[in-house]
C-alpha cells in the first residue's frame, strides 16, 4: 500500500479515530487504499479520506501505532506526506 495525503487530513482522521482510544492501545484500525480514498475505521468510526493512491492495499494497525504516527506528523511541515506499507513495515515519509 503507497499514497499521499494531505498532512492536514491525516492529522484531522488521526485525532478523530484516537478521541476516546486512547486508554485501549491494542485495539485496531482498519485501512484501506483504493482510487482515489483512503478509508479508516475503527469500532464505531468510519472515515474517508481523499488521497492520491500509487498502489492500492488494506491493513491493521493498532491504535497505539496511530498514535505514534500523529506524533511524527508533528514534526512535519504542512503538504503532502507519503505513507507506504509493505512487507509488514510501516513507512512515514
Amino acid at each position: 500500500m503507497d499514497f499521499v495525503i494531505e498532512k492536514k487530513l491525516f492529522d484531522s482522521a488521526a485525532r478523530q479515530i484516537l478521541f476516546g482510544r486512547k486508554s485501549t492501545p491494542a485495539d485496531l484500525v482498519d485501512l484501506t487504499a483504493e482510487g482515489s480514498l483512503l478509508t479508516v475505521v475503527a469500532m464505531g468510526t468510519s472515515i474517508e479520506i481523499p488521497i492520491v493512491c500509487e498502489m492500492s492495499g488494506s491493513m491493521s494497525v493498532s491504535v497505539g501505532d496511530l498514535e505514534k504516527l500523529k506524533k511524527i506528523s508533528a514534526t512535519y511541515k504542512a503538504g503532502p506526506i507519503r505513507i507506504r506499507i509493505a512487507g509488514g513495515r510501516l513507512r512515514f515519509q
